[in-house]
């Protein structure tokens, strides 16, 4: 069976469930994407939503009010920061950001593991997921317990209707006793966020 004619029969059988994707594939950025995120980067918008997205991150953990719409979220065993795309964010430079994060928990010492867009039809609108997976890099603390950095990261955009609608930045923790405490996420934020 082809692609088209499996993606055919996932769109048009009724036996399609409506939690699993209809399309998953590696997620690549065209030359052309390529291209404008670059010009995108040489004009400053990145550091002008990093300073945004910072500034509206401050006011939530200070129960302040702001414009930007900005989630924070603090377990044992996970931590995440979200924002959507507001009206005053244009999208495109929204799914820049998203690939400039990309490129900023790499300079932290991860590895990229991998990328994928999942599109799923939820019936009233089309949701596409775009994630990106990094690996921790191998090491050892001086009483051999593994390294975890701010844990293991997953980055992830959603789209309805092709829209973005918001990122998640999200870490996640071991907490056996064989591995190093893991660094706060809120010190990732500061050094992402630039």
């Amino acid at each position: 069976m082809t692609f088209a004619e499996d993606v055919l029969a996932k769109l048009f059988t009724s036996e399609q469930s409506p939690f699993e994707p209809l399309v998953q594939e590696p997620l690549r950025r065209t030359r052309r994407d390529r291209s404008d995120f670059q010009l995108w980067k040489k004009a400053g918008v990145a550091q002008e939503l990093s300073r945004l997205f910072a500034l509206a991150s401050y006011l939530k953990r200070n129960s302040i009010r702001c414009s930007v719409n900005v989630h924070l979220l603090s377990s044992d065993m996970a931590d995440a920061f979200s924002v959507s795309c507001s009206d005053s964010i244009d999208p495109k430079s929204f799914q820049h950001y998203f690939d400039y994060l990309r490129e900023r928990i790499l300079i932290q010492g991860y590895l990229p593991h991998r990328s994928e867009r999942e599109i799923s039809d939820r019936v009233l609108y089309v949701e596409t997921i775009e994630r990106h997976t990094f690996q921790i890099p191998q090491y050892e603390d001086e009483k051999g317990r593994t390294g975890q950095l701010y844990g293991n990261l997953y980055l992830e955009l959603t789209r309805v209707n092709d829209r973005p609608s918001y990122f998640k930045l999200m870490a996640t923790h071991h907490a056996a006793e064989g591995h190093c405490p893991h660094l706060p996420f809120g010190l990732l934020l500061k050094r992402i966020l630039v």
